[in-house]
């Protein structure tokens, strides 16, 4: 049996992401033999216990975590028996990743807003008494999760999140006086900025000075030296600037602005060739980092509306052909299925444009092989808009059974998507984006001499025209 010694070194040698079910089971070990009167042994333990739970990914998630509260639950009683500050902040920011984790497998508001809540308080005391890394943590993990939230105000979750990638980004240019600044931190802090400003859709002038920080913020953390063995962080500033360049009026033309976003991307796929075969997970990371941190056009109505040229468009169909072969079919049915649906709808957008037969079936085929992907208990809001582009390319082919099933799926998904916003909160759907299936739907029926149908849709129109929607939550 191996020593206290030996089993602790192990432990803390182990990165919680690289933590399986026996390193897990080896803490469980030492909290067993580890005297009880060792308070600041055992708050170490568990904090690095709950979080080899929060990061498991092969067990099971709600078992994971309920394990991790009660880890966190323990530090928290811990500290208040013997009155220490720093333990009842570290249970309870804990506590906080506790409920980001329980609302990202349930999506109840109730968990979003009590995680909120509690950031703000830690953000508010580590700032007081001068712990600045554990503001910083804080201030990341809360901009992360509201980057991800699905209630609220969408444009004012993005809006905070920007704030707090500022404010940590502002900090940390202070501690760079010192011997305490982090530059991979910075990096990472500079990357969700820009990532946060590529995603906050406004109108046109201020997208453009969101584009221009986000790339300058990218461009700032490539000059930070990339810790040896992990050009992920590079690779995926690389693969951002791919994206976001076309956008930059940095660029002498548009012309010019292609040219960097492909040299961009080939020394992201140059330093991923050299990663060596034992760090696949990372090259998939890498591989997929993009299409997570940007949304394919089937998300982006301005992008589409905004390319005036043919080349611009051809251009964005071989950026969405690159992360459409980066991303695993089997591994990520999601995000593989949103960047086909977006590359269906700007190969659409050339069939109409054309009135190309080959390019709309071409078109219909991907959005098909797309919504496969995606499980009818999965993601309304990605099915909603896949149905709404299917039915859009039938209804340019005049196949009206295809129209009448795609768009009426569209629509029935946009009704229930209403009805459940009308009970928690939610903005997921958005009224505009079943208009036009409404309208295809109603038509097709029609077409297809079935009145009784063509009346249902009309109604439902009428529903969701009527329907007070975008209740939102008040943030505390």
């Amino acid at each position: 049996m191996a020593t206290l010694e030996e089993e602790l070194t192990l432990f803390e040698a182990t990165q919680p992401h690289c933590a399986n079910a026996m390193d897990i089971e080896r803490g469980r070990r030492l909290l067993d033999r580890i005297s009880q009167h060792d308070t600041l042994l055992n708050v170490n333990l568990l904090a690095r216990l709950a979080s080899f739970y929060l990061e498991n990914k092969k067990l099971d998630q709600q078992e994971s975590l309920a394990q991790a509260r009660v880890c966190f639950w323990k530090i928290v009683s811990l500290a208040q028996e013997h009155g220490n500050a720093g333990w009842l902040a570290l249970g309870s920011s804990g506590g906080a990743s506790c409920l980001v984790k329980q609302y990202e497998l349930e999506r109840n508001p109730e968990d979003l807003l009590n995680a909120e809540r509690i950031f703000k308080e830690l953000i508010q005391i580590y700032d007081s008494v001068g712990m600045s890394d554990d503001a910083l943590s804080n201030r990341a993990s809360y901009a992360d999760m509201l980057m991800k939230a699905v209630h609220g105000d969408r444009y004012e979750n993005f809006q905070k999140a920007i704030m707090l990638y500022r404010e940590n980004l502002s900090a940390s240019t202070q501690q760079a006086r010192g011997e305490f600044f982090d530059p991979l931190q910075y990096r990472r802090d500079l990357y969700n900025l820009a990532a946060a400003l590529y995603k906050q859709t406004e109108e046109p002038h201020a997208r453009t000075l969101n584009i221009n920080e986000a790339v300058d913020a990218l461009h700032f953390s490539l000059l930070f030296p990339v810790p040896v063995g992990d050009p992920s962080g590079e690779i995926d500033v690389l693969r951002a600037l791919a994206i976001m360049l076309p956008e930059w009026t940095g660029a002498t033309s548009t012309a010019h602005a292609y040219q960097l976003a492909e040299e961009a991307n080939e020394q992201a796929d140059a330093l991923a060739s050299d990663v060596t075969p034992a760090s696949d997970a990372m090259r998939d990371k890498a591989g997929r980092t993009l299409a997570e941190v940007v949304r394919s056009a089937l998300f982006r109505d301005d992008l589409v509306t905004g390319l005036n040229h043919r080349i611009q468009l051809d251009q964005e169909i071989a950026s969405h052909s690159t992360n459409i072969n980066r991303i695993s079919r089997d591994r990520f049915p999601l995000l593989w299925a949103e960047w086909v649906g977006g590359y269906a709808k700007l190969v659409g957008n050339i069939a109409i444009e054309d009135d190309s037969q080959e390019l709309l079936e071409e078109s219909s085929s991907a959005l098909v092989e797309a919504l496969k992907n995606v499980p009818k208990d999965k993601n309304p809001r990605l099915r909603l808009l896949l149905s709404r582009e299917l039915g859009r390319v039938y209804h340019q082919s005049s196949s009206w059974e295809g129209s009448l099933a795609a768009n009426g799926e569209a629509v029935n998904i946009g009704v229930a998507l209403a009805d459940a916003s009308a009970t928690n909160g939610s903005q997921d759907h958005e009224l505009e984006d079943v208009t036009l299936a409404i309208d295809y739907a109603t038509y097709a029926a029609e077409q297809l001499n079935k009145p009784d149908e063509a009346a249902r849709f009309a109604e439902m129109g009428k529903y969701l025209v009527g329907f007070s929607c975008h209740d939102t939550y008040e943030n505390s």
